[in-house]
């Protein structure tokens, strides 16, 4: 009876082994690799984008840019409205 327990003991190893070895090598391969690190430079990228538009709203504000009594002839900008 023990041997019986310790030969399903290795069977059931040996499979669950072999099934977690093909999900590794599955994993590995070129095109998936390629696929993760393509999400996560977009991913970054995007990351990147957001902090940088926080950081410019950040500036605006503290140099007082979005406020359009500042500007000249109502909002316009550049030399068309100035005589």
């Amino acid at each position: 009876m023990r041997r019986l327990f310790w030969v399903a003991f290795g069977a059931a190893g040996g499979v669950a082994a072999a099934r977690q070895l093909r999900r590794s090598a599955a994993e590995l391969a070129p095109t998936n690799v390629i696929g993760k690190a393509w999400r996560e430079a977009r991913e970054f990228w995007a990351d990147v984008r957001d902090v940088a538009a926080d950081r410019e709203d950040e500036l605006r504000a503290s140099f007082g840019l979005d406020d359009p009594s500042d500007v000249p002839d109502g909002g316009s900008h550049g030399a068309a409205g100035r005589d």
